[in-house]
């Protein structure tokens, strides 16, 4: 039954990776000290994409790319395909096997532990996203945040090696909290200042990446203003080129011929 339980969980996280950095609660890369389940194979589409989409031209964006490169297997002749597929299918059925044998070894602690972990993984991952779009605001720095982050490698590195770290992060956080408290109070407002001058560098910094993508968005419109705006001269020269080509003698005769077509009267004629 428990087994069962562990099938079930797992098959909802057979993409995950084995990631190498020290994990905490932050922006760090989370990562997970036991095994990780068995990484699923490639589809044969993927493995078509991981083949050839280096070969498609540089300049192209990757949006372009992904639609070259997806005409391109649907144009695939079947014979072509085959050889995908039976790749894809030999390594499902490795796949399958590596991960019953995983699945022998999983327990109900196991998989409190990778919950636990997935959910690390995913506050990272939203905190990455909104780097990405500069969205993401810092917590502010305060006078003690800014003492703690200077003193706290030097007070928990001198803590007793036989104490564990939950133990050693107790006793560091103490002392901390008693040195700020017996520090005087001109040292705690150079710290403060220290602070300040942190928190308005990187208000500083989020604006000038707001601007920045602001400037991006506005160039990007202009850009595309004008795009359209040069297809539709050009069209209308087209069309002004094609008028004036019509059979029926030079472009004068053309125009006159279809200002009587339409009944309208000649200038020049009137005035006679």
């Amino acid at each position: 039954m428990a087994l069962s339980r562990c099938r079930c969980a797992f098959f909802t996280v057979l993409q995950a990776r084995s990631l190498s950095v020290c994990g905490v609660k932050g922006t760090k890369r989370p990562s997970f000290d036991r095994p990780l389940p068995p990484k699923s194979p490639p589809t044969a589409y993927l493995r078509f994409v991981k083949e050839n989409l280096h070969k498609l031209p540089s300049e192209l964006a990757p949006k372009e790319k992904i639609k070259t490169i997806a005409v391109q297997w649907k144009s695939l002749a079947e014979e072509d395909k085959a050889r995908y597929v039976s790749e894809y299918e030999a390594a499902k059925e490795e796949y399958k096997k590596d991960l019953d044998e995983f699945l022998q070894n999983v327990d109900e602690e196991y998989v409190k532990a990778y919950e636990k972990f997935k959910k690390k993984k995913q506050y990272y991952k939203g905190i990455m996203q909104s780097k990405r779009k500069g969205e993401y605001v810092k917590r502010k720095m305060s006078a003690y945040l800014v003492f703690t982050s200077e003193n706290f490698k030097e007070i928990y590195a001198n803590q007793p090696e036989d104490s564990d770290s939950i133990q050693k992060l107790a006793n560091t956080s103490k002392e901390l909290g008693a040195r700020w408290k017996a520090m005087d109070q001109a040292d705690k407002e150079a710290f403060q200042e220290k602070a300040e001058k942190i928190n308005e560098e990187r208000n500083n910094t989020q604006v000038d990446a707001k601007l920045n993508e602001a400037l991006k968005k506005s160039k990007n419109a202009a850009a595309k203003k004008e795009k359209v705006e040069t297809e539709a001269t050009m069209k209308v020269n087209d069309e002004t080129k094609a008028v004036e080509t019509k059979p029926g003698g030079d472009s004068g005769e053309a125009v006159a011929n279809e200002m009587s077509a339409a009944n309208i009267p000649d200038k020049d004629a009137s005035a006679n």
